[in-house]
């Protein structure tokens, strides 16, 4: 399967936080199980336009903003009919890309800013921002939507989203085994460390 999927940012940007993360891990296992995926993603000093990341295509356009209103126009130049599903995330706005992608378009939600527009914004901005996400989540109800906790799907039908159109997945930890330890990093006593 061929996956597009728009986001404001990718692992490599400065500014990718855990989010980034979840993306890149579920980007690497469809990969692996033989889907082609493609972030459209926005652009940051020093980056290149267009890289291969574990086996991911990433193509950057405009500003961490800019690439809303970008996406479109890129996607109806470049993309158009070339993927199965195109993956509209909300993080920390959507690319309505309901609105001109004729591809199933599903919706892809880390969380929801809610409160976490008065941290992000100055007043009257934050206020403004706030009032947004609820007219946007209005508008896509209708969409399937992926998230990664029980919490967000929670929020997620108190916007009216119908249950049977929420997929909670699980986020995984990707860890390496110890290969080895030295002699000199163990105690001579048996010892128990605790931290908290």
């Amino acid at each position: 399967m061929r996956l597009l999927w728009f986001s404001s940012k990718d692992i490599k940007n400065p500014k990718a936080g855990g989010a980034e993360t979840i993306k890149h891990e579920l980007a690497k296992r469809l990969v692996k199980n033989g889907h082609r995926v493609t972030f459209l993603a926005s652009k940051f000093k020093g980056a290149l336009p267009e890289e291969k990341i574990d086996g991911y295509n990433v193509i950057r356009i405009g500003s961490q903003w800019s690439i809303y209103r970008k996406a479109r126009k890129y996607y109806e130049n470049y993309l158009k009919k070339k993927f199965d599903i195109v993956i509209d995330e909300v993080h920390p706005i959507p690319f309505f890309a309901k609105k001109y992608v004729k591809e199933k378009n599903i919706l892809f939600i880390h969380q929801l800013n809610r409160d976490t527009w008065f941290y992000k914004f100055y007043f009257p901005l934050s206020f403004i921002a706030y009032l947004y996400e609820m007219f946007y989540l209005r508008q896509l109800r209708d969409k399937k939507v992926v998230t990664v906790s029980e919490s967000t799907k929670r929020d997620l039908l108190n916007f009216k989203f119908p249950s049977q159109n929420i997929s909670v997945i699980s986020v995984g930890v990707e860890l390496e085994p110890i290969k080895f330890l030295s002699e000199n990093d163990k105690f001579q006593a048996p010892t128990i460390l605790s931290l908290g």
